[in-house]
């Protein structure tokens, strides 16, 4: 999203979404994060053997993030033997702008420390 130029859109969109979670008092959750689990290295090019432990591919998320997706937004393990680790945030009006700030500076302190990274997806 950042690469493609339309990190402010993506911004504005949890905005809009934020907002319509308060106007009907419905809590809202973030997993789009930049952390242990979305940083994952995916296999070398060609490697078609290799398995990511977190994602079945870019778009969908194995079970065991769901089940942490699941541990966050209950409070509970949800019987994951990673219960201790929490994966998302929940997010309102009040909080969005620095939960927004945050992972626009953890996003470009990762691309600055991963050019190999940033190199493959714009190859």
């Amino acid at each position: 999203i950042k690469m493609a130029g339309k990190w402010l859109i993506f911004e504005e969109w949890k905005r809009q979404l934020t907002s319509i979670a308060n106007e009907y008092n419905t809590p809202l959750w973030d997993f789009n994060t930049i952390d242990q689990y979305s940083t994952e290295s995916p296999p070398p090019l060609g490697d078609k053997n290799s398995q990511l432990k977190w994602y079945w591919e870019p778009a969908h998320y194995r079970q065991e993030l769901g089940d942490l997706m699941l541990a966050s937004m209950l409070n509970r393990d949800c019987g994951t033997e990673h219960h201790h680790l929490r994966f998302g945030s929940q997010i309102d009006i009040i909080t969005l702008q620095d939960h927004l700030n945050i992972i626009a500076l953890k996003l470009k302190q990762f691309m600055s420390e991963h050019p190999e990274v940033i190199n493959r997806l714009m190859n």
